[in-house]
């Protein structure tokens, strides 16, 4: 369960035609994830803990990414992307 939401922020290659674009973004990712983690706390507490953790397999994702290529990680507050190379 946990690798399956870990890709979801690859949909949007299949949903807009363009990989890492919006859901790629730390600044919407945390936006929408934190909405869901507050609807869960109020509806099912008792689920907070695995909304908890399918926000960190989401964001694992983006951190992966940055390593890459370069990745809209701050958009949409800044044009440009972030790439961290290690070699």
């Amino acid at each position: 369960m946990a690798s399956l939401i870990a890709l979801l922020p690859d949909v949007d290659a299949l949903l807009i035609g363009v990989h890492r674009s919006v859901s790629h973004s730390l600044v919407v990712v945390l936006a929408l994830c934190g909405v869901v983690v507050l609807i869960i706390k109020v509806l099912r507490p008792r689920l907070l803990g695995l909304g908890l953790l399918a926000t960190l397999g989401f964001l694992s994702h983006l951190l992966l990414d940055l390593f890459t290529t370069y990745t809209p990680v701050f958009w949409p507050l800044v044009g440009w992307s972030l790439f961290i190379s290690l070699g």
